[in-house]
């Protein structure tokens, strides 16, 4: 789905084998060992270079809760435009995830628009249905309620 093509962009900024980009991605991946996760969740994210075989519930927590710290703290490996064009789309789907009140649901839509402006700069073509999709997703909550009702990856 659309996370897996986020984070296949961001494993492609730090493609090949050279000895520094090795030591990146393992920065990567003591990041997310280093995660004390509740008991109650069993699926970790672990190994940033085998996102394609995270089950959506990893997907899922990675997206919703794991993403933008991890762009944050590693600032310093992406591009700063891309840092916070993700910021965008990760505020507004934890808001249409949890909100208290339906009004943050129409205040998140400006950051949904902001990001698809941009898209093109930073992901393939074939996630444009993918988008298409999100811009109207602020209307499917505002109709049937958050997300946190139903599976998103």
């Amino acid at each position: 789905g659309h996370t897996r093509a986020l984070i296949k962009a961001w494993n492609d900024i730090h493609g090949g084998t050279s000895l520094e980009t090795l030591q990146v991605i393992n920065k990567f991946d003591e990041f997310l060992s280093s995660i004390n996760y509740p008991h109650s969740l069993h699926r970790k994210v672990k190994d940033f270079r085998r996102f394609n075989n995270w089950k959506a519930s990893q997907l899922r927590l990675f997206l919703l809760y794991l993403a933008l710290p991890f762009l944050l703290f590693f600032s310093c490996y992406f591009p700063p435009l891309l840092v916070y064009h993700f910021s965008l789309f990760s505020i507004y789907i934890r808001t249409l995830c949890k909100f208290d009140d339906r009004q943050h649901v129409y205040d998140v839509r400006p950051f949904i628009e902001n990001h698809l402006r941009r898209f093109s700069e930073f992901y393939e073509s074939k996630e444009l249905l993918s988008t298409h999709c999100q811009y109207h997703l602020w209307e499917q909550v505002v109709r049937h309620g958050s997300l946190s009702a139903t599976r998103y990856d």
